[in-house]
């Protein structure tokens, strides 16, 4: 009877452990997001890679449509489940953004559909840029200063990728790349950082949240 009540209440516990505190980033099951951040920076900078050369290799738009597609509604779910849905609802908005760049590039090389002109581009891009602008302010607000440089860049690269496609401007489209060189990086350490410090179970990496290098996660 004592061994069925200890194990209750471990598993009450458990439950309360995987549910995201809003002032407490570390109860996140960090493994999945981790993954989605690596995902999120290797889509990012695949898109910026292919602007910036204005290159788009077969091979690497098979990989950033599986990859960095999947990696965000992985992202996505996992966020759903413990009931934070304005992440879940960005972490969508880049899978379907990831797919649908990465299918705009493959399906017109299998003939299923015919290359869009550049207004069209544009205009994705376009729809793109009005949700980053709440994922902008949403992320003013929160403790890491990696996620506010990651926001602040990817609005401008968005911003300046839309100018791009409706000017149909090689030179705008490079800037914008710029931006998606610098988001990779911060991205991937990001979520390195998250893998290590869970890992740990301290500070080992810093994610710049206010949390010194050592405390212990929980």
């Amino acid at each position: 009877m004592e061994q069925l009540e200890v194990r209750t209440m471990n598993t009450i516990e458990y439950k309360k452990a995987a549910i995201k505190k809003l002032d407490d980033e570390y109860d996140e099951p960090f493994i999945f997001f981790a993954f989605s951040n690596i995902a999120f920076s290797t889509g990012t900078f695949l898109l910026g890679l292919m602007n910036f050369y204005s290159y788009n290799p077969l091979f690497l738009t098979i990989f950033g449509f599986w990859f960095p597609g999947w990696g965000q509604a992985l992202g996505g779910i996992m966020s759903y489940k413990i009931k934070y849905y304005m992440d879940g609802n960005i972490y969508f908005f880049f899978a379907i953004n990831w797919f649908c760049n990465f299918c705009y590039d493959l399906f017109p090389q299998w003939g299923w559909m015919k290359p869009l002109n550049h207004i069209e581009y544009g205009l994705h891009n376009l729809m793109g840029t009005m949700f980053l602008i709440v994922f902008f302010i949403q992320n003013l607000f929160c403790k890491s200063h990696l996620s506010q440089a990651i926001s602040i860049c990817n609005l401008f690269g968005f911003i300046f990728i839309t100018i791009g496609d409706f000017a149909d401007s090689k030179n705008m489209k490079k800037v914008s790349s710029i931006f998606n060189f610098i988001i990779a990086p911060i991205a991937y350490y990001n979520g390195i950082a998250m893998i290590v410090n869970q890992r740990r179970n301290r500070i080992t990496l810093p994610l710049f949240d206010g949390k010194v290098i050592g405390q212990k996660l929980n």
